[in-house]
Protein backbone atom coordinates (compact mmCIF):
# COMPACT_ATOMS: atom_id res chain seq x y z
CA UNK A 1 0.00 0.00 0.00
CA UNK A 2 1.48 3.23 -0.80
CA UNK A 3 0.53 6.46 1.23
CA UNK A 4 0.43 9.91 -0.44
CA UNK A 5 0.81 12.91 1.68
CA UNK A 6 -0.29 16.04 -1.00
CA UNK A 7 1.97 19.13 0.77
CA UNK A 8 0.69 22.69 0.00
CA UNK A 9 3.15 24.24 -2.54
CA UNK A 10 2.14 27.81 -1.45
CA UNK A 11 3.51 27.01 1.82
CA UNK A 12 6.41 29.60 2.71
CA UNK A 13 8.64 27.55 4.55
CA UNK A 14 10.90 30.07 6.61
CA UNK A 15 8.04 31.34 8.08
CA UNK A 16 6.54 27.81 9.29
CA UNK A 17 10.43 27.28 10.52
CA UNK A 18 9.84 30.80 12.97
CA UNK A 19 7.25 29.80 13.78
CA UNK A 20 7.28 26.10 15.34
CA UNK A 21 10.60 27.07 16.96
CA UNK A 22 8.76 29.36 19.11
CA UNK A 23 5.75 27.19 19.60
CA UNK A 24 7.42 23.71 20.34
CA UNK A 25 10.74 24.79 21.66
CA UNK A 26 10.54 28.80 22.82
CA UNK A 27 13.85 28.63 20.58
CA UNK A 28 13.14 33.02 20.83
CA UNK A 29 16.87 33.77 19.95
CA UNK A 30 17.13 30.97 17.26
CA UNK A 31 14.23 32.42 16.59
CA UNK A 32 15.77 35.84 16.11
CA UNK A 33 18.75 33.94 14.70
CA UNK A 34 16.82 32.57 11.88
CA UNK A 35 14.74 35.62 10.62
CA UNK A 36 18.55 37.41 10.30
CA UNK A 37 19.42 34.17 7.76
CA UNK A 38 16.28 34.47 5.98
CA UNK A 39 16.29 38.06 5.26
CA UNK A 40 20.07 38.21 4.54
CA UNK A 41 19.00 35.49 1.64
CA UNK A 42 15.82 37.97 0.69
CA UNK A 43 18.71 40.47 0.21
CA UNK A 44 20.74 38.33 -2.36
CA UNK A 45 19.99 39.02 -5.87
CA UNK A 46 22.49 38.34 -8.99
CA UNK A 47 25.09 37.29 -6.10
CA UNK A 48 25.18 40.65 -4.78
CA UNK A 49 24.10 41.84 -1.25
CA UNK A 50 21.45 44.84 -1.77
CA UNK A 51 20.32 46.57 1.22
CA UNK A 52 16.49 47.91 0.26
CA UNK A 53 14.86 50.48 2.49
CA UNK A 54 11.30 49.37 2.94
CA UNK A 55 8.88 51.75 2.32
CA UNK A 56 6.55 50.69 5.41
CA UNK A 57 4.52 53.45 6.82
CA UNK A 58 6.53 54.91 10.01
CA UNK A 59 9.65 52.48 9.37
CA UNK A 60 12.16 55.29 8.47
CA UNK A 61 11.56 57.37 11.77
CA UNK A 62 11.22 54.44 14.23
CA UNK A 63 14.73 53.22 12.80
CA UNK A 64 16.04 56.54 13.16
CA UNK A 65 14.96 56.74 16.88
CA UNK A 66 16.64 52.56 17.64
CA UNK A 67 19.64 54.15 15.78
CA UNK A 68 19.91 57.21 18.23
CA UNK A 69 19.12 55.35 21.30
CA UNK A 70 21.97 52.76 20.32
CA UNK A 71 24.85 55.62 19.98
CA UNK A 72 23.46 57.13 23.17
CA UNK A 73 23.22 53.75 24.82
CA UNK A 74 26.61 52.90 23.68
CA UNK A 75 28.69 56.13 25.68
CA UNK A 76 26.25 56.11 28.67
CA UNK A 77 25.65 52.23 29.19
CA UNK A 78 27.33 48.55 29.24
CA UNK A 79 27.65 47.15 25.57
CA UNK A 80 26.11 43.98 27.48
CA UNK A 81 22.65 45.82 28.17
CA UNK A 82 22.71 47.76 25.00
CA UNK A 83 23.00 44.44 22.55
CA UNK A 84 20.22 43.16 24.87
CA UNK A 85 18.00 45.79 23.68
CA UNK A 86 19.00 45.63 20.24
CA UNK A 87 17.67 42.20 20.20
CA UNK A 88 14.68 42.97 21.72
CA UNK A 89 13.98 46.42 19.64
CA UNK A 90 15.04 45.05 16.17
CA UNK A 91 12.44 42.30 15.75
CA UNK A 92 9.94 43.79 14.77
CA UNK A 93 12.19 46.30 12.05
CA UNK A 94 13.19 42.60 10.98
CA UNK A 95 10.15 41.30 10.57
CA UNK A 96 8.56 43.82 8.78
CA UNK A 97 11.58 44.32 6.53
CA UNK A 98 10.75 39.85 5.59
CA UNK A 99 7.01 40.50 4.90
CA UNK A 100 7.66 43.51 2.97
CA UNK A 101 10.70 42.20 0.66
CA UNK A 102 8.86 39.11 0.42
CA UNK A 103 5.91 40.14 -1.33
CA UNK A 104 8.05 41.39 -4.01
CA UNK A 105 9.22 38.02 -5.11
CA UNK A 106 6.24 37.16 -6.34
CA UNK A 107 7.15 33.10 -6.49
CA UNK A 108 3.85 31.57 -6.32
CA UNK A 109 4.50 31.34 -2.63
CA UNK A 110 1.88 32.78 -0.12
CA UNK A 111 2.52 33.89 3.26
CA UNK A 112 -1.47 34.42 4.17
CA UNK A 113 -2.45 30.79 3.34
CA UNK A 114 1.09 29.48 5.46
CA UNK A 115 -0.26 31.48 8.59
CA UNK A 116 -3.74 30.27 7.95
CA UNK A 117 -2.20 26.32 8.16
CA UNK A 118 0.12 27.39 11.38
CA UNK A 119 -2.81 28.68 12.98
CA UNK A 120 -4.82 25.94 12.73
CA UNK A 121 -2.09 23.53 13.17
CA UNK A 122 -1.15 25.38 16.81
CA UNK A 123 -4.48 25.10 17.50
CA UNK A 124 -4.88 21.27 16.59
CA UNK A 125 -2.08 20.27 19.28
CA UNK A 126 -2.95 22.71 21.36
CA UNK A 127 -6.61 21.40 21.91
CA UNK A 128 -5.32 18.14 21.67
CA UNK A 129 -3.05 18.87 24.82
CA UNK A 130 -5.95 19.82 26.47
CA UNK A 131 -7.90 17.34 26.35
CA UNK A 132 -5.45 14.60 27.24
CA UNK A 133 -4.71 16.43 30.15
CA UNK A 134 -7.89 17.56 31.59
CA UNK A 135 -7.67 15.01 34.88
CA UNK A 136 -4.83 17.78 35.74
CA UNK A 137 -6.76 20.98 34.64
CA UNK A 138 -8.35 22.08 37.76
CA UNK A 139 -7.09 25.56 37.85
CA UNK A 140 -7.10 28.92 35.22
CA UNK A 141 -2.77 28.35 36.11
CA UNK A 142 -2.87 24.76 35.21
CA UNK A 143 -5.10 25.70 31.77
CA UNK A 144 -3.55 28.54 31.17
CA UNK A 145 0.14 26.84 30.91
CA UNK A 146 -1.29 25.04 27.91
CA UNK A 147 -3.49 26.83 25.99
CA UNK A 148 -1.39 30.37 26.18
CA UNK A 149 1.71 29.03 23.71
CA UNK A 150 1.32 31.53 20.60
CA UNK A 151 -1.76 32.69 21.53
CA UNK A 152 -1.06 36.20 20.32
CA UNK A 153 0.17 34.59 16.99
CA UNK A 154 -2.82 32.98 16.47
CA UNK A 155 -5.23 36.02 17.84
CA UNK A 156 -3.92 37.71 14.85
CA UNK A 157 -3.92 34.84 12.36
CA UNK A 158 -7.91 34.39 13.38
CA UNK A 159 -8.28 37.96 12.60
CA UNK A 160 -6.45 37.87 9.29
CA UNK A 161 -8.42 35.13 8.04
CA UNK A 162 -11.86 36.13 9.26
CA UNK A 163 -10.99 39.67 6.94
CA UNK A 164 -10.75 37.05 3.79
CA UNK A 165 -13.37 35.59 4.83
CA UNK A 166 -16.08 38.41 5.16
CA UNK A 167 -13.99 41.49 3.22
CA UNK A 168 -12.71 39.43 0.24
CA UNK A 169 -15.29 36.33 0.28
CA UNK A 170 -12.53 34.30 -0.05
CA UNK A 171 -12.57 30.80 -0.61
CA UNK A 172 -9.01 29.38 0.56
CA UNK A 173 -9.06 25.75 1.21
CA UNK A 174 -13.03 25.10 0.79
CA UNK A 175 -15.35 26.77 2.13
CA UNK A 176 -16.59 24.65 4.89
CA UNK A 177 -13.09 24.02 5.68
CA UNK A 178 -12.22 27.61 6.10
CA UNK A 179 -14.87 28.03 8.51
CA UNK A 180 -13.83 24.88 11.05
CA UNK A 181 -10.34 26.40 10.90
CA UNK A 182 -11.20 29.80 11.61
CA UNK A 183 -13.28 27.91 14.39
CA UNK A 184 -10.55 25.77 16.11
CA UNK A 185 -8.15 28.96 16.18
CA UNK A 186 -11.19 30.97 18.28
CA UNK A 187 -11.73 28.33 20.50
CA UNK A 188 -7.88 28.30 21.07
CA UNK A 189 -7.37 32.15 21.78
CA UNK A 190 -11.22 31.30 24.23
CA UNK A 191 -9.41 28.67 26.08
CA UNK A 192 -6.04 30.33 27.06
CA UNK A 193 -8.20 32.32 29.03
CA UNK A 194 -6.17 35.49 28.84
CA UNK A 195 -7.70 38.47 28.95
CA UNK A 196 -5.91 40.94 26.79
CA UNK A 197 -6.08 38.11 23.62
CA UNK A 198 -9.90 38.14 24.04
CA UNK A 199 -10.47 41.72 24.42
CA UNK A 200 -7.77 42.00 21.53
CA UNK A 201 -9.73 39.32 19.20
CA UNK A 202 -12.62 40.82 20.04
CA UNK A 203 -12.11 44.41 19.06
CA UNK A 204 -10.66 43.47 15.96
CA UNK A 205 -13.17 41.37 14.82
CA UNK A 206 -15.16 44.41 15.52
CA UNK A 207 -13.11 46.40 13.92
CA UNK A 208 -13.63 44.70 10.72
CA UNK A 209 -17.69 44.57 10.64
CA UNK A 210 -17.76 48.15 11.47
CA UNK A 211 -15.87 48.99 8.48
CA UNK A 212 -17.39 46.24 6.55
CA UNK A 213 -20.54 47.93 7.03
CA UNK A 214 -19.54 51.23 6.73
CA UNK A 215 -18.05 50.49 3.15
CA UNK A 216 -20.68 47.98 2.34
CA UNK A 217 -23.43 48.97 -0.20
CA UNK A 218 -25.75 46.31 1.29
CA UNK A 219 -25.80 47.19 4.88
CA UNK A 220 -29.16 45.49 5.79
CA UNK A 221 -27.70 42.18 3.99
CA UNK A 222 -24.25 42.54 6.50
CA UNK A 223 -25.57 43.65 9.96
CA UNK A 224 -28.17 40.31 9.96
CA UNK A 225 -24.83 38.21 9.23
CA UNK A 226 -23.12 40.60 12.02
CA UNK A 227 -25.91 39.24 14.57
CA UNK A 228 -25.48 35.45 13.28
CA UNK A 229 -21.67 35.20 14.12
CA UNK A 230 -21.82 37.49 17.50
CA UNK A 231 -24.43 34.71 18.26
CA UNK A 232 -22.32 31.83 17.06
CA UNK A 233 -19.28 33.27 18.87
CA UNK A 234 -21.79 33.52 22.04
CA UNK A 235 -23.04 30.66 21.91
CA UNK A 236 -19.26 28.98 21.90
CA UNK A 237 -17.63 30.97 24.79
CA UNK A 238 -20.56 30.11 26.72
CA UNK A 239 -20.03 26.38 25.91
CA UNK A 240 -16.29 26.62 26.96
CA UNK A 241 -17.15 28.93 29.79
CA UNK A 242 -19.47 25.92 31.10
CA UNK A 243 -16.52 23.11 30.54
CA UNK A 244 -14.20 24.78 32.92
CA UNK A 245 -13.32 23.51 35.87
CA UNK A 246 -15.19 25.70 38.53
CA UNK A 247 -11.93 26.75 40.14
CA UNK A 248 -11.14 28.00 36.66
CA UNK A 249 -14.27 29.82 36.12
CA UNK A 250 -13.74 31.84 39.73
CA UNK A 251 -10.23 32.60 39.27
CA UNK A 252 -10.84 34.12 35.49
CA UNK A 253 -13.96 36.38 37.23
CA UNK A 254 -11.72 37.57 39.52
CA UNK A 255 -9.14 38.29 36.93
CA UNK A 256 -11.74 40.49 34.78
CA UNK A 257 -12.81 42.43 38.19
CA UNK A 258 -9.20 42.95 38.54
CA UNK A 259 -8.09 44.07 35.32
CA UNK A 260 -8.85 47.85 35.90
CA UNK A 261 -7.12 47.87 39.26
CA UNK A 262 -3.56 46.50 37.92
CA UNK A 263 -2.93 49.35 35.85
CA UNK A 264 -4.20 52.06 38.16
CA UNK A 265 -1.19 54.52 38.77
CA UNK A 266 -2.82 56.74 41.29
CA UNK A 267 -1.88 54.76 44.21
CA UNK A 268 1.16 55.98 46.18
CA UNK A 269 2.85 52.67 46.05
CA UNK A 270 4.39 52.78 50.02
CA UNK A 271 4.17 49.16 50.72
CA UNK A 272 5.70 46.08 48.76
CA UNK A 273 1.81 44.58 48.65
CA UNK A 274 0.20 47.01 47.03
CA UNK A 275 3.12 47.32 44.43
CA UNK A 276 3.39 43.67 43.77
CA UNK A 277 -0.82 43.50 43.59
CA UNK A 278 -1.07 46.55 41.22
CA UNK A 279 2.58 45.76 39.42
CA UNK A 280 1.98 47.31 35.96
CA UNK A 281 0.81 50.56 37.40
CA UNK A 282 3.29 50.19 39.79
CA UNK A 283 6.10 49.84 36.57
CA UNK A 284 4.47 52.82 34.81
CA UNK A 285 4.59 55.24 37.70
CA UNK A 286 8.18 54.27 38.20
CA UNK A 287 9.01 54.68 35.09
CA UNK A 288 6.93 58.36 35.15
CA UNK A 289 8.98 59.46 38.08
CA UNK A 290 12.38 58.56 36.34
CA UNK A 291 11.76 60.67 33.58
CA UNK A 292 10.29 63.45 35.53
CA UNK A 293 14.02 63.62 37.78
CA UNK A 294 15.61 63.36 33.91
CA UNK A 295 17.31 66.59 32.50
CA UNK A 296 15.55 68.15 29.62
CA UNK A 297 17.80 66.55 26.89
CA UNK A 298 17.32 62.82 29.00
CA UNK A 299 13.01 63.33 28.70
CA UNK A 300 13.32 64.38 25.15
CA UNK A 301 15.74 61.92 23.44
CA UNK A 302 16.44 58.90 26.54
CA UNK A 303 19.33 57.70 28.52
CA UNK A 304 19.76 55.47 25.61
CA UNK A 305 19.33 51.52 25.29
CA UNK A 306 20.42 49.28 27.94
CA UNK A 307 19.36 52.10 30.31
CA UNK A 308 16.65 50.13 33.59
CA UNK A 309 14.26 51.54 34.84
CA UNK A 310 14.69 51.95 38.63
CA UNK A 311 11.79 50.27 40.89
CA UNK A 312 11.38 51.06 44.71
CA UNK A 313 10.53 47.06 44.85
CA UNK A 314 11.17 43.87 43.26
CA UNK A 315 8.74 40.41 43.30
CA UNK A 316 10.29 37.38 45.18
CA UNK A 317 9.69 35.19 42.42
CA UNK A 318 12.20 37.69 40.05
CA UNK A 319 15.28 35.50 38.82
CA UNK A 320 18.54 37.16 38.81
CA UNK A 321 18.40 37.74 35.10
CA UNK A 322 15.33 39.93 35.31
CA UNK A 323 16.83 42.83 37.38
CA UNK A 324 20.20 44.32 37.89
CA UNK A 325 20.17 46.51 41.36
CA UNK A 326 16.87 47.48 42.00
CA UNK A 327 16.03 48.14 38.25
CA UNK A 328 14.84 46.12 35.83
CA UNK A 329 15.26 46.74 31.89
CA UNK A 330 11.54 45.38 30.52
CA UNK A 331 8.38 47.18 31.72
CA UNK A 332 4.99 45.38 30.20
CA UNK A 333 4.20 48.99 29.20
CA UNK A 334 6.03 49.00 25.65
CA UNK A 335 5.31 53.19 25.72
CA UNK A 336 7.18 53.45 28.64
CA UNK A 337 10.04 51.67 27.99
CA UNK A 338 11.00 53.51 25.10
CA UNK A 339 10.22 56.91 27.40
CA UNK A 340 13.43 55.49 28.99
CA UNK A 341 15.06 54.18 26.38
CA UNK A 342 14.42 56.96 23.68
CA UNK A 343 12.84 59.62 25.45
CA UNK A 344 9.49 61.48 24.07
CA UNK A 345 11.01 60.65 20.59
CA UNK A 346 11.08 56.91 21.00
CA UNK A 347 7.57 56.92 22.24
CA UNK A 348 6.54 58.98 19.62
CA UNK A 349 8.59 56.94 17.21
CA UNK A 350 6.29 54.03 18.14
CA UNK A 351 2.82 55.38 18.19
CA UNK A 352 3.50 56.72 15.01
CA UNK A 353 4.64 53.50 13.23
CA UNK A 354 1.32 51.88 14.44
CA UNK A 355 -1.36 55.02 13.05
CA UNK A 356 0.92 55.28 10.17
CA UNK A 357 -0.05 51.99 9.31
CA UNK A 358 -3.94 52.31 10.26
CA UNK A 359 -4.38 55.74 8.39
CA UNK A 360 -3.93 54.44 4.65
CA UNK A 361 -7.25 52.53 5.43
CA UNK A 362 -9.35 55.86 4.82
CA UNK A 363 -6.90 57.09 1.70
CA UNK A 364 -8.91 57.16 -1.55
CA UNK A 365 -5.96 56.19 -3.90
CA UNK A 366 -5.40 52.55 -1.74
CA UNK A 367 -9.13 51.87 -2.27
CA UNK A 368 -8.22 49.02 -4.85
CA UNK A 369 -6.83 47.80 -1.23
CA UNK A 370 -9.34 48.34 1.14
CA UNK A 371 -10.43 44.97 2.16
CA UNK A 372 -6.34 44.66 3.19
CA UNK A 373 -5.76 48.09 4.85
CA UNK A 374 -9.07 47.35 7.17
CA UNK A 375 -7.63 44.04 8.34
CA UNK A 376 -4.12 45.96 8.82
CA UNK A 377 -6.25 48.57 10.82
CA UNK A 378 -8.10 45.90 13.00
CA UNK A 379 -4.44 44.34 14.08
CA UNK A 380 -1.99 47.26 14.12
CA UNK A 381 -4.83 48.92 16.77
CA UNK A 382 -5.33 45.43 18.90
CA UNK A 383 -1.16 45.87 18.72
CA UNK A 384 -1.01 49.34 20.26
CA UNK A 385 -3.67 48.08 22.98
CA UNK A 386 -1.09 45.14 23.26
CA UNK A 387 1.60 47.19 23.71
CA UNK A 388 0.28 48.99 26.87
CA UNK A 389 0.03 45.42 28.58
CA UNK A 390 2.42 42.86 27.25
CA UNK A 391 5.30 44.14 25.90
CA UNK A 392 4.10 43.77 22.49
CA UNK A 393 7.15 44.58 20.11
CA UNK A 394 9.54 45.06 22.77
CA UNK A 395 9.93 41.61 24.25
CA UNK A 396 12.20 38.07 24.46
CA UNK A 397 9.63 37.07 21.74
CA UNK A 398 8.88 37.83 18.31
CA UNK A 399 5.58 39.50 16.96
CA UNK A 400 5.40 37.93 13.93
CA UNK A 401 2.09 37.84 12.63
CA UNK A 402 2.05 41.69 12.90
CA UNK A 403 5.54 42.88 11.39
CA UNK A 404 5.16 40.53 8.57
CA UNK A 405 1.79 41.18 7.55
CA UNK A 406 2.81 44.87 8.13
CA UNK A 407 5.28 44.65 5.54
CA UNK A 408 3.46 42.81 3.23
CA UNK A 409 0.55 45.14 2.95
CA UNK A 410 2.87 48.06 2.87
CA UNK A 411 4.56 46.14 -0.39
CA UNK A 412 1.02 45.52 -1.52
CA UNK A 413 -0.45 49.03 -1.46
CA UNK A 414 3.12 50.53 -3.12
CA UNK A 415 3.34 47.83 -5.55
CA UNK A 416 6.63 46.93 -4.61
CA UNK A 417 8.53 44.22 -6.95
CA UNK A 418 12.33 43.28 -6.75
Amino acid sequence: MIIRLKIDRQIVWPLVALYMLQFFFGAHKVVYVVSLIWLASLMVRENSMIITLPRVNGLLYYSIVIVMAIVIGMFSNEVRDVVKDIYYISQPVIIITIGYLYEGLNNGKSIKRTLYLIGTFISIVTLFRVLVNIPNLTDLESVRNIANLSVYEVTFVATIMFGDKILSKKVIFGNIMDWVMLGLMVVKVIISMGRTELVSIVAMIGIILVFNVFFSKQKWTFIFKIIGIVAAVAVMVIGIYIALPEEAKEQFSNKINYSFQEIETDLDYDNYIDAIQHWRGFEIDQAQKQWKSSNMVTQIVGGGLGTYVKVKYLPNEFTEDMYKGHSIALLHNVYYTLLIKGGLLGMAALIWLYIANILPVFRKKYVKYRPELIVQCAITAAMMFMSYLVMANYNVSMYITWGIMTGWTNALIRGYKR
